[in-house]
């Protein structure tokens, strides 16, 4: 009979620990590793898009498009009388081509004679 009533003590406590545990609020799921942002893969001349990015991504494919981006606007004409670019953006209108653009980083290019 003592037997008995040890296994059926256990059996008691054993029971009433697991509804103890089901009741308790389950513990907070460990957050989330952060993911790495996804990298646009490139869209070839073809129209296919390669499954590698970095060079040589379109290789056989005619090379990458361009992503409709505008191309620069051109530069304004020079001032009239201009005789050349200075290195610094600006233009000269000397008479020679000695001193020239002094002051200004020297001649980048010199303007055709209209």
């Amino acid at each position: 009979m003592k037997k008995i009533f040890i296994n059926l003590a256990s059996a008691t406590l054993l029971a009433g620990s697991a509804i103890v545990l089901a009741q308790a609020p389950a513990a907070p799921a460990a957050p989330a590793a952060p993911t790495a942002p996804a990298v646009a893969m490139p869209k070839c001349k073809d129209g296919t898009v390669s499954k590698v990015a970095g060079r040589g991504a379109c290789s056989g494919h005619g090379g990458v498009a361009k992503d409709g981006a505008a191309e620069p606007p051109a530069p304004p004409p020079p001032p009239p009388g201009s005789t050349a670019r200075c290195k610094d953006g600006s233009y000269s209108q000397a008479k020679s081509r000695s001193g020239a653009c002094s002051g200004h980083g020297g001649v980048a290019d010199w303007l055709k004679k209209d």
